[in-house]
């Protein structure tokens, strides 16, 4: 659960960092990393490939990335505190929208192969089968 709150709390914070993230900015940045020309000639197509996926993310993929990692982060940082302070219906909602995720994700994953993704993925499965776990054995210790 502490990996899943961490998790959280890093998406949250490069959703809000996504969002501040403009064109101008991450040409400045490219020009400052990679301006001297000789870097350029000598890796053309690597300078190029990142300038173009700078531009792309940078531009209409901005909102949807920012809104992404923050609903995430902020779902995920909610329910693990709300499973530490010991709430019970944290767990089924934990279940439901912890699986959720991993089903996006895994769609995600048929269309971009990030080995991220399926590592994030695999993680999200984890946790949901330690939630259904835990939630029967706190429910079996109630009766």
């Amino acid at each position: 659960m502490a990996l899943k709150g961490l998790d959280g709390a890093l998406e949250t914070i490069g959703g809000v960092l996504v969002w501040f993230v403009t064109p101008a900015l991450v040409d400045g940045i490219f020009q400052a990393l990679y301006g001297h020309m000789g870097f350029r000639a000598a890796h053309s197509h690597v300078t190029n490939h990142l300038l173009n996926s700078s531009e792309n993310f940078a531009g209409g993929r901005k909102l949807f990335a920012s809104l992404f990692l923050l609903s995430h982060g902020v779902t995920k940082i909610v329910l693990v505190t709300a499973l530490w302070l010991g709430k019970m219906w944290a767990y089924p909602l934990l279940i439901i929208i912890f699986t959720s995720f991993c089903v996006y994700q895994a769609y995600r994953f048929a269309h971009t192969h990030s080995v991220v993704l399926a590592l994030l993925t695999l993680l999200d499965i984890v946790v949901v089968g330690l939630a259904c776990a835990e939630y029967r054995d706190q429910l079996g210790a109630e009766l």
